[in-house]
């Protein structure tokens, strides 16, 4: 699922689902100069930002921040600038009210947001970097995410292969609005001895019918990153990814766009 830079259609001319990629370093002087003449960020989005651990994880958690509220406003409209994002009791940020749902995920200086209109969404994005994981829990997490994408290969190398299986769980953990561990419990990756095979090869039947996943192809030679993406079973995936614009005049006209 790749696509080239540009505003796109409206989500109404195009499909109910989008998928925004964003450099943010490149992006983030705009996005700033946006959000200085038109405030969309919430309270507690600024507070969140004030607790990044690092001044240069606060720009790119701003920058990130602002262009999902860019991207919540295109999809859903102006009344929701500075709204305050609800929580379910799993920390998944909702819009109340709303009939669709958003979803953002950023490393580094890269930014993924999904957005639906209709429905939830979830998405994720990882480096490609050596993680220290045992064999078994590997295998079982690459396994799982095989099955859950109803076959689709993975990489062949060994770490963007789990990482690619990894953010495959995240997007649907995300969607499913649950929490990761709840997922990984039922499919039988975590809860050591009691883990029950049986009733994990049914939890992967279940949330396999529930969910469809892609992979958002594209990343891996360009940036060194993977990511995936997931909608309830039905919703038709977003189609090409759309990058960001970098200026302001572009990122002002993104936002006249419904």
């Amino acid at each position: 699922m790749t696509g080239g830079p540009g505003l796109g259609p409206s989500l109404s001319e195009q499909s109910q689902t989008e998928l925004w990629f964003a450099d943010l370093s490149a992006c983030g002087p705009a996005l700033d100069a946006v959000e200085v003449a038109t405030p969309r960020l919430s309270t507690e989005d600024d507070h969140k930002i004030a607790r990044s651990v690092t001044s240069g994880a606060a720009i790119h958690r701003r920058a990130a921040y602002i262009a999902l509220r860019l991207i919540i406003e295109r999809t859903f409209g102006v009344e929701w600038r500075c709204v305050p994002f609800a929580l379910a009791g799993t920390g998944k940020p909702y819009l109340p009210g709303a009939a669709g749902g958003f979803s953002l995920t950023h490393v580094d200086n890269f930014a993924l947001i999904g957005v639906s209109r209709t429905a939830a969404i979830g998405v994720d994005l990882e480096r490609i970097r050596t993680r220290a994981v045992a064999n078994d829990r590997r295998h079982k997490i690459e396994s799982a995410a095989v099955a859950l994408a109803h076959g689709a290969s993975l990489p062949t190398s060994a770490e963007a292969r789990f990482l690619q299986a990894w953010v495959r769980l995240e997007a649907v953990a995300k969607c499913d609005g649950r929490g990761i561990g709840r997922l990984l419990t039922g499919l039988g990756i975590i809860g050591g001895l009691n883990a029950d095979p049986t009733a994990a090869d049914a939890y992967v039947a279940e949330t396999a019918s529930a969910f469809s996943i892609s992979d958002v192809d594209g990343f891996e030679a360009s940036h060194g990153i993977v990511a995936a993406i997931a909608v309830p079973r039905g919703q038709a995936i977003a189609g090409d990814m759309m990058m960001l614009p970098e200026t302001l005049e572009s990122l002002a006209s993104l936002v006249q766009v419904r």
